[in-house]
């Protein structure tokens, strides 16, 4: 039983485990409240009982003083009122002593019930045929009835107070025994009371207890982690509540982590590596482009000899050769530039001219061409030295036939 119970508590969330403990505590303070509500409500019922006898046997008196009040003036002045007031009256005597017992038994204070019952009936039916000669104007029968009804009268009188002496003594002796009775209940309940504070505050060491030991072992690994210690042993996970589920995400973290760090120092050699195959590329690029600059300063002398020999014609008046240098030199710096990049389509259209224009002063002039387009040509960029690719074509089928295209 006892290993079950460890077992179900296992696998209770944290929640419960707290809510489980304080709901034991809070159900026996209630428990010891609610003893000592019945207890106090049992006193108050006791000591209102007496109050409500000695209040009942008063209004008794009263209205027994009432109805006898009301016969004498009757009988005196036969006033309707009076006569009013009798029947009213009487029918609320009648109503208390229906309260009052009618059953043979034992008891003392029963008995003296059953007695006044008996003797009240037998008042009220004196005091009615007082009332009943009165009418009939039998002077000597209602004395004799009002007489006897006095004599009755007293009695009750005397009973009733006795009766509200005894029940009193009664109610005193019941309220003393449960006023004792409650003194005890009160140091009962402190006692309870005490208990269950002991209780409640060994609940709680045990569960600060339990649940502190697995976030302290927690704690320290975690302070382990942040200085870069990894090389840990797991922790113990005892439980499946919210720390055991924390502790067993805080290992597999860990392994995560060492895991990680293989990978990362792995991918630092990869990077190694790469940052000396990268050097040696840059090494290799370097080298390269230094052939590519060398490569570069030949077409720039011969831009520089063709500007310098289209100056030279120029100075000369030598027109058509100046246009001829100018032409070439246009168009290969253009080859050189724009080689397989894209350019505009004004610009490629330009170059082609150039081309023909070398073209034909090359075959002296027997290239007739002609070429048609819009003076606002639209903003295109096609591949470079697409014409110029096309006027070689041109030449080379005009060569293989003999001059003709």
């Amino acid at each position: 039983m006892k290993k079950r119970i460890r077992s179900h508590l296992q696998y209770c969330s944290l929640r419960k485990k707290i809510g489980f403990v304080f709901g034991m505590t809070m159900m026996l303070v209630c428990l010891v409240n609610l003893v000592t509500y019945m207890n106090l409500n049992r006193l108050e019922k006791t000591v209102n009982s007496v109050y409500d006898n000695n209040r009942n046997l008063q209004q008794i008196l009263t209205t027994m003083e009432e109805i006898q009040s009301n016969v004498y003036a009757y009988l005196n002045t036969r006033g309707t009122d009076d006569l009013e007031g009798y029947y009213r009256a009487s029918a609320d005597f009648r109503e208390y002593m229906e309260a009052f017992n009618d059953q043979p038994t034992n008891d003392f204070i029963q008995l003296r019930e059953k007695n006044i019952r008996s003797q009240g009936e037998t008042w009220l039916g004196f005091t009615e045929q007082a009332i009943n000669a009165k009418r009939g104007r039998d002077i000597a029968g209602y004395g004799r009835a009002y007489q006897q009804a006095e004599e009755v009268y007293q009695y009750l009188q005397i009973e009733l107070e006795s009766l509200s002496t005894e029940l009193f003594s009664r109610r005193t002796e019941q309220y003393q025994m449960l006023s004792q009775s409650h003194q005890r209940i009160l140091v009962l309940s402190i006692c309870e009371s005490l208990m269950v504070l002991l209780f409640n505050l060994l609940a709680l060491l045990c569960c600060l207890d339990h649940f502190t030991q697995p976030l302290d072992a927690l704690a320290g690994h975690a302070e382990q982690v942040g200085k870069g210690e990894l090389d840990l042993p797991p922790l113990t996970v005892q439980s499946h509540d919210e720390v055991g589920i924390v502790s067993d995400a805080f290992n597999r973290m860990v392994q995560s982590l060492q895991k990680y760090i293989v990978l990362l120092r792995q991918q630092m050699e990869a990077e190694s590596r790469l940052k000396e195959e990268n050097l040696l590329m840059e090494v290799h690029l370097k080298d390269a482009q230094m052939g590519a600059l060398q490569a570069r300063i030949n077409p720039h002398f011969l831009y520089n000899t063709m500007n310098a020999g289209a100056q030279l014609a120029m100075m000369e008046d030598a027109d058509r050769t100046y246009a001829f240098l100018e032409n070439v030199t246009d168009f290969f710096r253009y080859n050189t530039k724009n080689n397989g990049k894209e350019t505009w389509l004004e610009e490629e259209i330009t170059q082609a001219e150039s081309y023909i224009y070398i073209m034909n002063t090359r075959y002296a002039g027997e290239i007739d061409y002609q070429s048609c387009y819009p003076e606002r040509l639209p903003r295109v960029r096609i591949p470079g030295m697409v014409f110029a690719a096309a006027d070689g074509e041109c030449n080379r089928t005009w060569h293989t036939r003999a001059g003709r295209i």
